[in-house]
């Protein structure tokens, strides 16, 4: 069957502990607000608070078993702060046991200096990393000087829900839009979404790339996908299937849909199935 459209699933790793982490109380009480609101169970905001203050969140294993026969992109920090709760020496086995598993890999890019944190990464891999995303997708922080240097192949920054084609920011450098994010369809300050709505929407955005034969990108974070944040986890199940049942979809990294548009190809073939 001939491909029609593609897929690229993203993950951010943003939170491996919560030790040390100073919004406990925030997490806790947004928590419990939404028991008020019933987008989740007494039972499990119980099992949420056990959660954070047993300061386990490396649910990285869960996350690719979920993501199945997906071919997935993880971005990872090179340095603490703004929310990122871990260091470099924290992520490093992490990293290690990604790319062992034939996972790519990009630079999560934080405020600060993103020449650092690039050569972090690089050391760390072995090699120089395809792509970035910067943390909270603050682009503003990667214009100029930084980007058109270090040429990356792409950079998926920017959050777009209705642009589905890749675009050049520069000579060297493919901008992936950004087409939808867990936490903006679910967090208070933000959509703050049923779930039922946000598969609503889902789908019609689904719906509206594959009509226009373009290229559907999705971030799940990582710290996310797990029974403590049932509306994340339900959603990101949903959207799964729905991209294993459609075989009229390509599933694709981002390294590797940004080299075909830089070739000028179209990334569908035929299925050998």
């Amino acid at each position: 069957m001939k491909h029609q459209w593609v897929a690229c699933v993203t993950h951010d790793i943003d939170v491996m502990s919560f030790k040390g982490f100073k919004h406990h109380g925030y997490s806790v009480l947004g928590a419990g607000i939404e028991v008020i609101e019933r987008h989740r169970s007494f039972m499990n905001f119980c099992s949420f608070v056990r959660r954070i203050y047993s300061s386990e969140f490396n649910n990285v294993d869960s996350l690719l078993l979920a993501d199945g026969d997906t071919p997935v992109t993880f971005f990872v920090a090179m340095q603490q702060g703004n929310g990122i709760t871990y260091t470099k020496e924290d992520i490093e086995p992490v990293v290690r046991w990604l790319t062992s598993n034939g996972v790519e890999v990009g630079l999560h890019g934080q405020t600060g200096d993103l020449q650092e944190q690039h050569d972090s990464l690089t050391d760390m891999l072995h090699s120089q990393p395809h792509g970035i995303r910067m943390h909270k997708l603050d682009f503003r922080n990667l214009l100029g000087r930084f980007l058109d240097d270090i040429g990356y192949l792409y950079d998926t920054s920017i959050e777009v829900p209705d642009k589905f084609k890749l675009f050049m920011l520069n000579d060297k450098t493919v901008e992936i839009p950004l087409n939808v994010c867990d936490s903006t369809l679910f967090q208070k300050k933000k959509m703050d979404l049923s779930i039922d709505d946000a598969k609503y929407m889902t789908r019609e955005m689904l719906e509206l790339a594959k009509s226009q034969g373009g290229v559907f990108t999705i971030l799940m974070h990582q710290k996310n996908y797990s029974p403590q944040y049932p509306r994340h986890f339900e959603w990101f199940n949903w959207l799964i299937d729905i991209l294993d049942r459609d075989k009229t979809c390509l599933k694709l990294t981002c390294s590797v849909v940004a080299k075909y548009f830089m070739a000028k190809e179209l990334p569908y073939q035929e299925s050998r199935k």
